[in-house]
């Protein structure tokens, strides 16, 4: 049953405590997310047998602002990482652009970043101090694990072959994972990890290869920052890897770009933290699932176009 109390414990003393401390504008920004979704219902002209992924998409968006808002509540003088933050607003900002009559695949593609965004907000608690709301972190597993995990398996399974056609390794590393959360492995959480940003990165190289990338950018398609020097030469980043990806998407770069990026960066912080014993007890095992399944939406609104759907 959903938890009612911890919603209105969101919407009250969460935002209350947000208000109040120094870090507020930060902490309110990342939750507009949540509260744009919300007034999404009633508002959209959904598509025939489309109802339910709007449902998804709100889920998730309420259990992560949830999940942040009771975090701010109970460590009132935490602040949110930039890239989190960019995320966070990337997110409000494509759900704000939904038409009123969205198409199947507009609400797809902003519910896979919605998810993906979830795995980008429970990496970047986990390196702070101060603990987490049981019941908000009950939420994660009820709104966007469950649906996620025991839902039809079709696309997850065309996923994993589209990614081992890519690289026959991104889906070793994401069972592998998944078989340590699922037998309650003590390496679940750095086993995770490790394959949330090798499975990324693995699929940004394999799905653009560096030459192509290079050929793109110096043709002007791929946009601003697609390539850095190293070693005095040109190099793709991965803004630029996902540009080349998504070159027939364009509309989808930013929200996918930032996501990456913070998955990224965010899981390569917990990687350092869980490598260096900061973390006392095994992390939730509903965390490391909420990663993993983020991972495999960002990794989804990579690799499948929802419009072929």
């Amino acid at each position: 049953m959903r938890k009612l109390q911890t919603r209105q414990f969101a919407a009250t003393a969460g935002v209350m405590g947000l208000v109040a401390s120094d870090g507020g504008a930060t902490w309110k920004s990342a939750l507009l997310a949540g509260s744009t979704a919300q007034a999404l219902r009633g508002t959209l002209v959904v598509p025939d047998g489309r109802v339910g992924v709007l449902s998804d998409l709100v889920r998730v968006n309420t259990a992560t602002s949830t999940l942040l808002a009771s975090f701010a509540a109970q460590n009132v003088l935490a602040r949110r990482p930039a890239g989190s933050v960019r995320t966070s607003s990337a997110l409000n900002k494509a759900l704000l652009d939904l038409p009123i009559e969205p198409s199947a695949s507009d609400l797809s593609r902003v519910a896979l970043a919605s998810r993906g965004a979830a795995g980008v907000v429970v990496a970047d608690l986990l390196v702070q101090p101060g603990g987490l709301d049981e019941e908000a972190v009950d939420l994660l597993s009820e709104d966007v694990v469950d649906p996620w995990v025991s839902g039809p398996q079709d696309v997850r399974e065309g996923v994993r072959e589209l990614l081992r056609r890519l690289d026959p390794h991104v889906p070793d590393f994401l069972d592998a994972a998944w078989n340590q959360v699922v037998t309650g492995g003590p390496a679940a959480s750095q086993m995770a990890a490790n394959a949330v940003v090798e499975a990324i990165d693995r699929t940004l190289r394999a799905a653009a290869p560096d030459a192509e990338v290079l050929a793109a950018a110096e043709r002007g398609e791929l946009g601003k920052n697609a390539t850095y020097l190293r070693g005095g030469k040109a190099a793709p980043t991965r803004r630029g890897r996902v540009a080349y990806i998504l070159r027939s998407r364009p509309g989808d770069v930013k929200m996918a770009s930032s996501l990456v990026e913070s998955m990224v960066t965010s899981t390569a912080k917990l990687v350092e933290e869980l490598q260096a014993g900061k973390h006392s007890s095994p992390l939730p095992l509903v965390l490391v699932q909420t990663h993993l399944v983020s991972a495999e939406a960002l990794l989804t609104h990579l690799v499948l176009d929802p419009s072929e759907d």
